[in-house]
């Protein structure tokens, strides 16, 4: 039923395609052929030179091409949107487009003849392994903050209509004092000449620290400096019961290298042991006898290996039968003694909060770590936390002794050797980490409108409505599930653009208060990072014993992601993701819809996935579906595992591949399929009642329908470009497919993009939403 699907780096299919379709592409070609010149324009317009002349200029020049319909030489008077962003939507979609008219083949490779001028035109940075949509986003949000933090404190009057209108007098001071915070810690985190003369010093005080430990306060120590070797623990809702909060317990994500594969590879697996040796053996670093160094060093990486060979498989995260698996803190504890959970628990939390339940995630996989322990020496694994405590603050310090893991890292994701990131990038990225709420008020008061608030909670709601109205018709659902799976639509709280508690981002004096246990140097850097991880993880502890606090978000504002948390039964779509090219009012609202409608619809989807359909209405773990729904449920994803297994992405050994795990993205590539069609529903009922100027035509896309330019909006979100190394890693570790995947995957699983593009077959490949 299906064929293997292999993307090579800047390869191309060609499947055939309907007359109709080569028409439109003949068509394409001399609105394409103005439209560099059309951008070019309009964009001068609007930053540069004589603005009147551009203006008149320009207009002049879209009136004469977008009233001409090259098939007939007939007026239309179908309206163009010439606006900044408008023009900048059509510049992507014109880009992204694969430059060779005759290789469009919309119904059999979709994602390439959209894409493929991406893979052709964009070049990653030295420092970068992937772009896509997203990276691009943060990129234009990094220089945003980059240009505000290199100034003074933005003295500016407010509007009273503006979310910042609370920056009165009474909170200006405080205002200036938090940007001071973030200018300092940014400013610190730059002076590279300061960085480099302290060196190593305030890492070995660390290793020091560590080397006087036992193995549980070790793993605390650890643990309130943000890494976690061994076992991972944080603290959040029940799922049993999403009003109390609750300690998770579960084995880490990564022991060393990036993926538990490498360590098959007898390639990486030796560079990485003379790696290792390398830094421990450096004068400064080193911490046994030189002629150790080497046996150290090997004990450390067949270490890692033996942990890496017991790890849960990714997949295994999407079972929450596999996940949830509450017991007494004495229960777990006596599955795994050697790792003094009681001790290493109490010592994250409050001294008067005492834990004496946990969930314990993949039990097995705990009860083989210890195994894995208990046949190790106490030298090696002290060895190896001090490993892992050396790559933990290896992106904070800056001195040669670090150089060779940095450089096996960036050969691992495919970059240049000896490439490292524009430092401004480097201590932008540090002070989202750490003041993220901070961050994010300068973003969202110079980015996000509350036109731009409006609009996407609107987009929401259209979806969500949307989405009731699909599980009605829904056949496979008996009727008692169908009315809950429509009350727990109901129930979805949708947070946009940013929060008003907990804290509150356009109150000053609240962001001052939330931050106040972070110290803040203008003389080092270390300091400031190891302050903001003792406040993030602080922060997340101080929740135990406390009732969920339903105002708080998971993630700052600036993030340019969405995500769905079951146990609140919400969607989150912060500010950095409201942005152009897939998101803006003024842009025509099939592509807004298009490309974050689809997101929204996907979030959405996951509350009725492998892990949501265990979550009721009301946010907790319930069994409510019949046994015949998910029966139902199962045998339909069925469909999607068969058909994104035989996807395939190039090895990194010649003439080798390797497979998309259908399982393990199984929930992500239902949600997309999904999501597309609840989305592209809900654009339809919206047009149907807008005016024709909230759906006018792109520069130089006229021979696309609106319909077409849906689905090419939702394609551009992933077009992507990878390194060969980075691609490999995903496969290995990422719950998604690789992005251009899901663009190809997803619209073959969508009716209304076959009828859209008239593919001569209508029948969507997979369907279950």
């Amino acid at each position: 039923m299906f064929e293997k699907t292999l993307r090579l780096p800047a390869a191309n299919f060609h499947s055939g395609s309907n007359s109709k379709l080569n028409s439109l592409g003949r068509r394409c070609i001399f609105h394409i052929a103005f439209s560099i010149g059309i951008v070019f324009l309009i964009f001068n317009k609007y930053h540069g030179g004589n603005m009147q002349q551009n203006s008149v200029f320009t207009e002049g020049i879209l009136d004469q091409i977008s009233n001409f319909d090259t098939t007939t030489g007939k007026e239309e008077d179908r309206k163009l949107c010439v606006t900044p962003e408008c023009v900048h939507a059509a510049s992507e979609i014109l880009y992204n487009l694969n430059p060779d008219q005759t290789e469009w083949d919309f119904c059999g490779d979709f994602e390439g003849t959209v894409c493929q001028g991406f893979r052709e035109h964009h070049e990653l940075r030295v420092d970068q392994s992937e772009a896509f949509a997203a990276t691009l986003m943060k990129d234009r949000s990094q220089s945003l903050m980059r240009h505000v933090l290199d100034g003074e404190y933005p003295d500016i009057e407010l509007e009273s209509k503006d979310p910042f209108s609370k920056l009165v007098e009474s909170t200006r001071e405080a205002d200036r004092d938090n940007f001071s915070k973030l200018k300092n810690a940014y400013n610190a985190c730059l002076d590279t000449s300061a960085v480099e003369k302290v060196g190593l010093e305030p890492l070995i005080l660390v290793l020091t620290e560590l080397e006087q430990k036992p193995l549980s306060d070790a793993l605390s120590y650890l643990a309130e400096l943000g890494a976690f070797p061994l076992v991972a623990a944080g603290v959040g809702p029940d799922f049993r019961d999403s009003g109390d909060m609750v300690v998770f317990v579960w084995p880490a994500n990564t022991v060393g290298l990036p993926a538990k594969e490498f360590y098959l590879d007898d390639r990486i697996f030796n560079k990485y042991i003379d790696v290792v040796e390398k830094t421990f053996c450096n004068p400064v670093v080193r911490r046994v006898p030189q002629s150790s160094c080497r046996s150290i060093a090997q004990d450390i990486v067949r270490f890692e290996r033996s942990l890496a060979a017991v790890l849960p498989e990714r997949e295994d995260y999407g079972n929450l039968t596999r996940t949830y698996n509450p017991m007494t803190l004495v229960e777990a504890d006596e599955l795994a003694p050697l790792l003094q959970l009681p001790n290493f628990l109490q010592a994250l939390s409050d001294p008067e909060v005492q834990i004496d339940r946990i969930i314990l995630e993949i039990p097995e996989s705990m009860k083989e770590i210890n195994g894995v322990l208990s046949n190790t020496t106490d030298p090696t694994v002290r060895a190896y936390l001090r490993w892992k405590a050396i790559q933990h603050f290896a992106s904070t310090i800056e001195s040669d002794a670090l150089y060779s893991w940095k450089q096996l890292l960036n050969e691992l994701l495919g970059k240049e050797p000896t490439s490292i990131p524009e430092r401004w990038r480097t201590c932008l990225q540090n002070v989202e980490d750490g003041l993220g709420w901070m961050l994010s008020k300068l973003f969202v008061s110079k980015s996000f409108s509350s036109e731009s608030k409006q609009f996407a909670e609107d987009i929401v709601s259209d979806i969500q409505e949307q989405w009731i109205a699909k599980l009605k018709t829904i056949d496979w659902m008996d009727d008692k599930v169908k009315a809950r799976a429509i009350q727990k639509t109901r129930n979805i709280v949708a947070k946009v653009g940013y929060p008003v508690k907990s804290p509150d981002i356009t109150d000053p004096l609240d962001l001052q208060h939330y931050y106040q246990s972070v110290n803040i140097s203008t003389l080092s850097h270390f300091d400031n990072v190891v302050s903001m991880n003792h406040f993030r993880v602080r922060s997340e502890w101080s929740a135990l014993g406390k009732p969920v606090d339903m105002n708080a978000w998971m993630r700052p504002a600036i993030t340019v992601n969405a995500w769905y948390d079951p146990t609140g039964n919400e969607v989150n779509f912060p500010a950095g993701l409201l942005q152009l090219p897939i998101f803006s009012p003024t842009l025509p609202q099939y592509l807004s819809y298009g490309a974050f409608g689809s997101l929204v619809g996907h979030e959405l989807s996951h509350a009725f996935d492998g892990i949501g359909r265990h979550i009721d209405e009301s946010g907790n773990y319930t069994e409510w579906w019949t046994p015949e729904a998910v029966e139902a449920f199962n045998s339909r994803a069925t469909c999607f595992t068969s058909q994104y297994s035989h996807f395939a992405v190039p090895g990194t050994e010649p003439n080798s591949h390797l497979n998309v795990s259908g399982l393990r993205t199984l929930n992500e590539n239902i949600a997309d399929a999904g999501g597309i069609n609840a989305a592209f529903e809900a654009w339809k009922s919206r047009a149907s009642t807008e005016p024709k100027e909230a759906n006018m035509d792109l520069p130089g896309l006229k021979s696309f329908s609106h319909e077409q330019l849906f689905f090419v909006g939702f394609a551009n979100w992933f077009c992507s470009k990878s390194t060969k190394q980075t691609a490999v890693r995903r496969i290995y570790t990422d719950s998604h497919a690789p992005m251009w995947v899901r663009a190809l995957g997803t619209t073959r699983n969508s009716r209304a993009f076959r009828e859209a593009f008239d593919c001569k077959v209508k029948e969507p490949t997979c369907e279950l939403w």
